[in-house]
């Protein structure tokens, strides 16, 4: 069943040449079919394939009452594990299960360098080793298989420079569970390495405005919850769902460019036009950084004292170099729009959310 459709990058470009919330409210009239709804999707996926809401949840491994939700509410799955039983239960394509993660949970794309996402990509490319086994039940066997096989092994090969889709392809030149093993192995040190980069780089934003997460959390009076997403990223290397994180980033004042970088750095896409919320990000950051020279300069002055990576350093010395000597926001400083700017990008969203009327509850909670 296909998910996406429509080119990113020309839409990303439309949104980041508006000039006011009235253009940006046009846009988003003018692409109101692209913005695809869960409830929608859910319910043609379950009339399809001839399914009551028992049968639905059986293959998905939840509730009737779940899928009931989903249909009727269009209540959204609540983490990444449950996309990925339901494209697992319906026999998705990969690349259909990866449109489903990122266009409707938010979530990075099957991964084949973390461990689990290994598994449900081998799972999904052969579909008949599930012969005879619930889906489900023969991702969660082996999966637990290749932990235990991990855990007991030495250090194996820790390149993480070698091309993601290279790396996949390898892998699945294997047909048997045991050339998988041989292969998940091999590779060890990758797996057990997952996602450090992204970890490193969001300490580096955060040590540039407090000592810890913790005590910006505090500082800033940001929700609780994440600083436990970056304990899960740590000592668990789970991903971060994607909206979370891309508001972790605006908090930190982050340009689109270190949001993209930091999205790639979690395997996901860049920031997208074709999602309602993510427009608005796109035009929030765009402008602010267009009206307030003082969030690139500011951050990037920070960033400075507290980054290893030499691309980064050299994006902060070039913005330290071209900041113009007038700092000031705009002339009329005393608007709505100039007050919210002149706090942070987060709160400058929350109020263009607020005056485009689009009032998304998980991102509102976070803000």
């Amino acid at each position: 069943m296909y998910i996406r459709s429509g080119n990113t990058q020309i839409g990303n470009d439309e949104v980041g040449r508006c000039e006011s919330l009235d253009e940006l409210k046009s846009i988003l009239d003018q692409k109101s079919d692209c913005y695809q709804d869960w409830k929608y999707f859910i319910n043609r996926l379950v009339e399809k394939n001839h399914l009551n809401y028992t049968q639905m949840g059986k293959i998905c491994h939840c509730s009737k009452n779940t899928v009931k939700k989903w249909c009727n509410e269009g209540t959204l799955p609540q983490n990444r594990d449950v996309f990925i039983k339901i494209a697992l239960g319906m026999n998705m394509s990969l690349s259909n299960a990866n449109d489903l993660l990122q266009r409707y949970g938010k979530y990075s794309a099957l991964n084949p360098k973390v461990l689990g996402d290994a598994v449900a990509i081998f799972a999904l490319n052969h579909p008949q080793k599930n012969t005879g086994y619930d889906p489900v039940d023969y991702y969660h066997y082996l999966l637990e298989r290749c932990k235990r096989k991990l855990d007991a092994s030495a250090a194996g090969e820790t390149t993480q420079d070698i091309d993601t889709q290279v790396f996949a392809e390898e892998m699945l030149e294997g047909e048997t569970e045991q050339e998988f093993e041989q292969f998940i192995l091999k590779y060890s040190g990758v797996y057990k390495t997952a996602y450090k980069k992204l970890l490193q780089y969001l300490e580096a934003f955060i040590k540039a405005h407090s000592n810890n997460i913790h005590e910006f959390i505090q500082q800033h009076g940001l929700n609780a919850s994440f600083e436990k997403m970056l304990s899960n990223l740590k000592h668990k290397g789970e991903v971060p769902k994607r909206m979370k994180l891309i508001v972790l980033g605006l908090h930190l004042n982050m340009s689109l460019q270190q949001l993209n970088d930091m999205l790639a750095l979690a395997y996901m896409e860049p920031i997208c036009s074709k999602d309602k919320v993510e427009c608005a990000v796109l035009y929030a950051v765009e402008n602010a950084y267009l009206n307030n020279p003082d969030f690139a300069f500011e951050n990037a002055i920070a960033l400075k004292n507290y980054v290893n990576n030499p691309e980064l350093q050299k994006q902060c010395e070039d913005i330290i170099n071209e900041y113009w000597t007038e700092r000031s926001c705009t002339e009329s400083e005393d608007s709505e729009e100039q007050q919210a700017l002149s706090e942070s990008i987060s709160n400058y969203l929350k109020w263009i959310l607020n005056e485009i009327d689009l009032h998304d509850s998980e991102i509102c909670g976070l803000l």
